[in-house]
């Protein structure tokens, strides 16, 4: 914040404008920025009120009103209306506590999209061996195991730190496990259509939910992309079922439907891409060629 030599001067001469200069470094995080144009926003204002009240008290002292009527009389009209703010689903102080739901789905959903890459890979195996629908109904039950047994380890590390009850972190594993399903069903798409190289597509939505998740910015602040991809992002329904959980807030059912109807959709494409595309079946190998006979 700078302050002009000739603040004092130009708040006592009629018609002048005064300025105060804040210099705001933009090249840090969002939330950084936000909170550096907040104060900035809040020290104006406060300057301003104060201007204005003793404007108007030299105002009305000019009128020939006692200075402690003036007072009064101005303090009553500019604290006419004060803020009252109600908070509530506070969580813990600590920035870990608010961002420990998008650190925890995002966890699940890195290992999802990397198993996808490793149990497409068996698919096109075991589909030559046990046939193609076998193969994918049975890596369908591993898919469902794993979900219920892998969300369990950062749950734990994470509850062993915070005093939660048994029956958030049983909500909490649900969750997850469902979040986990969906999320490998999600990036399996990508790696069905074009095997490994799916891996370079599913990167690039990943970090799109970094930001449709809504961990960082609000659905009501984010530009047009990142709004539409959140109703179709595993994250962004898990993030805010954690919130709900963790710290209590409303519309879970509407979360997890949400979070269901895209592990469905995933999963009907899913099926017709591995529908429509065709079993590698492996190639003979050539016969050896016969050792020549020496008498």
């Amino acid at each position: 914040m700078h302050i002009p030599q000739d603040f004092t001067q130009k708040l006592a001469a009629q018609g002048e404008q005064v300025k105060l200069d804040f210099f705001i470094n933009e090249s840090n995080p969002a939330s950084v920025n936000s909170t550096m144009q907040s104060i900035a926003t809040q020290v104006s204002s406060k300057i301003s009120t104060q201007i204005q009240t003793q404007s108007f008290e030299a105002m009305l002292q000019g009128m020939k009103v006692p200075a402690e009527q003036s007072k009064q009389m101005v303090e009553g009209v500019m604290s006419k209306m004060t803020p009252n703010i109600v908070s509530t689903n506070t969580p813990p102080a600590g920035m870990h506590n608010q961002m420990a739901p998008m650190f925890l789905t995002m966890a699940s959903y890195v290992g999802a999209m990397i198993y996808s890459m490793i149990s497409s890979g068996a698919l096109n195996q075991l589909k030559a061996k046990v046939g193609k629908w076998r193969a994918f109904l049975s890596l369908q039950g591993v898919h469902v195991v794993l979900s219920l047994i892998a969300p369990l380890v950062g749950l734990a590390i994470y509850f062993g730190f915070h005093n939660y009850g048994a029956e958030t972190f049983l909500n909490m594993w649900m969750v997850h496990s469902l979040e986990m399903l969906v999320a490998i069903e999600f990036t399996s798409i990508c790696v069905l259509l074009f095997g490994q190289a799916g891996m370079m597509l599913n990167l690039p939505l990943l970090l799109s939910q970094t930001i449709a998740g809504g961990a960082v910015l609000p659905p009501e602040m984010m530009p047009g992309f990142f709004k539409a991809f959140s109703h179709i992002s595993p994250m962004f329904y898990t993030i805010h079922l954690d919130y709900n959980l963790l710290f209590g807030g409303g519309k879970t059912a509407e979360y997890v439907l949400g979070l269901a109807l895209v592990g469905a959709g995933a999963l009907v494409i899913n099926l017709f891409i591995h529908q429509f595309k065709p079993v590698k079946t492996a190639k003979a190998g050539k016969e050896p060629a016969a050792e020549p006979q020496f008498m």
